[in-house]
């Protein structure tokens, strides 16, 4: 029952992020920039995170950071598993802008993964 509650809220959390994160076709499409080097200073157009990277952080858990937010945002989400047990649960850290978000898996359990979810706002 746990892990049927555990994968619902993981498919919930990633339906959300997906319906909020990626940007809509139905507005309008702002006038491009006239030069390369206006393109590259302007992050309003960009909306993701760059420069991430993630990893395995000490003890049982995940984090991840962005060099730049460019407007977006990320969190880490780390996938445990309970000691002597084949189930697997998520556990999710805060929405960063800066710096890192770091996911803990519960006493007794261990991280088996890990991995970054962004949104574009």
């Amino acid at each position: 029952m746990k892990k049927s509650i555990y994968s619902l809220l993981a498919a919930l959390a990633l339906a959300a992020s997906m319906l909020f994160g990626i940007p809509g076709g139905a507005g309008a499409t702002p006038e491009a920039p006239a030069t390369y080097e206006a393109a590259v200073d302007d992050v309003s157009i960009k909306g993701w995170p760059t420069g991430c990277q993630s990893e395995g952080a000490i003890g049982h858990g995940w984090r991840v950071k962005c060099n730049r937010s460019n407007g977006g945002s990320w969190h880490a989400v780390v996938v445990c598993q309970p000691w002597g047990v084949d189930d697997t649960y998520q556990r999710f850290g805060q929405w960063r802008t800066s710096g890192w978000s770091t996911a803990y898996c519960s006493p007794q359990s261990s991280a088996i993964n890990g991995f970054m979810v962004q949104r574009s706002s």
